[in-house]
Order: C-alpha cells, then sequence, then structure tokens
C-alpha cells in the first residue's frame, strides 16, 4: 500500500494520485530522447550538404581557370606554383573564415555555424586546421604526385588529369564515407573532422541556439 505523506490515507501500490487529498505519488517523467536522435539545432546534415555544394560554386572561376593554363605549355615551375595556389586556395578561404566566423559562405547562407565543442565560443585556429585535415594531407600527396610528374616531363594537362587527380578521388570519397559514418553515430552529428578539431556545428535559426563567446582562447 502507498501511504499519502500529507493526509496518511493508504492508497493501492499502483495508485498515481491519493484518492483523500489528491496529492501525486509519482510524478509524470517526460520520455528520453533516443541518444542518436539529435536536438533540432544540431539536424544539420541537409544545410551542410547544402553550404558544401555553394561553396564548390565560388571556386568555378579557379577551376575554370586551372584547366585553361594546364592545357598551356608553362614551364614546370609555373605550373607547379600555380598548382600549389590552386589547391589550397579552398583551404586558406575554409580555414580563415571558420576561425574569425565560423562559416564559410555557404554556411552564412545555410545559417549554420561550426563552434568549439563547448558551444561558448568560434573555433580557434588550430581547431579551423584540424577541420580540413583530412583534405589538406591528400591535397599535399597529390600536389607532390602532380610535381614529381610535371618536372619528370610529363605535360601539365596529363598529369592534372591522371594519376595525382585519380588518387585524391579515392582517397578523398574514402575520406567521405568516414565522415558520413561517423556523424550517424552521435547525437550531435559530429562528423569525424569535428571529433578531430573538437567541434560541432549547430543551426543558427532555432530558439535553442547557444550564445557564443568571440573572445580568443
Amino acid at each position: 500500500m502507498e501511504k499519502c505523506p500529507y493526509c496518511g490515507l493508504e492508497n493501492p501500490d499502483d495508485a498515481t494520485f491519493c484518492r483523500e487529498c489528491g496529492t501525486r505519488f509519482k510524478p509524470e517523467v517526460p520520455a528520453l530522447q533516443d541518444a542518436n536522435e539529435p536536438l533540432p539545432k544540431y539536424q544539420t546534415f541537409l544545410p551542410r550538404f547544402c553550404a558544401s555544394f555553394i561553396d564548390g560554386l565560388i571556386f568555378i572561376p579557379l577551376t575554370m581557370l586551372n584547366g585553361f593554363l594546364a592545357s598551356t605549355q608553362l614551364p614546370p615551375i609555373v605550373m607547379v606554383g600555380w598548382s600549389i595556389i590552386f589547391y589550397l586556395s579552398y583551404y586558406f578561404y575554409s580555414v580563415l573564415l571558420h576561425r574569425h566566423f565560423g562559416q564559410t559562405l555557404g554556411k552564412m547562407a545555410l545559417r549554420i555555424k561550426v563552434l568549439d565543442v563547448s558551444e561558448q565560443r568560434l573555433p580557434n585556429l588550430k581547431q579551423a586546421v584540424l577541420r580540413d585535415i583530412g583534405y589538406i594531407v591528400l591535397n599535399a600527396i597529390s600536389l607532390l604526385y602532380f610535381t614529381i610528374l610535371v618536372f619528370g616531363g610529363e605535360p601539365a594537362r596529363k598529369a592534372f588529369d591522371a594519376r595525382p587527380q585519380l588518387i585524391l578521388a579515392y582517397l578523398s570519397f574514402g575520406w567521405l564515407l568516414l565522415e558520413f559514418v561517423t556523424m550517424m553515430m552521435n547525437s550531435k552529428r559530429r562528423a569525424l573532422h569535428d571529433l578531430i578539431a573538437g567541434t560541432v556545428v549547430v543551426r543558427m535559426d532555432g530558439p535553442d541556439r547557444t550564445p557564443i563567446n568571440r573572445e580568443i582562447t
């Protein structure tokens, strides 16, 4: 029997309220959220995909220029110098904007932001670099291979279109799969690069937005 702490009446064990005074014995407990079901502010998969597409569009002119230069007969040293700029341009763009704003232009358009995992500040420079470290390493390997080919007498167009790009494509696809799998395995939808860098991506258009400390730490 369940004894009411207020009026002393004994009630059945399965009683929710006291029959005499109406005191609740067993407060309602809201159902727990599924551990893998993200809160609204972490539901960023589609916005992140669309933001990446927008960021890719920004670099179309540079890609077209790269195709044009690869078809010319520029000296190897010039082609390698240009290739360094071309290969690393996106990562300067990504690192600097994430460091200073927590957003690329694509993320600004989709209203999502990268924060430190504490969700109290923007990423520092180290975190901004680590978010892109996988692709930076892959591009560096591809660039080294391209350099070897060009200085070995391979035409720039053939060098761009052959093994370096093929290697980069396969490795990038493998990294992308790892990103997707890790994103689906946690409730904050943190991809592999977020786990490496200690960051998280949040929506900026919901009622559960987190205030951000912009001070450098």
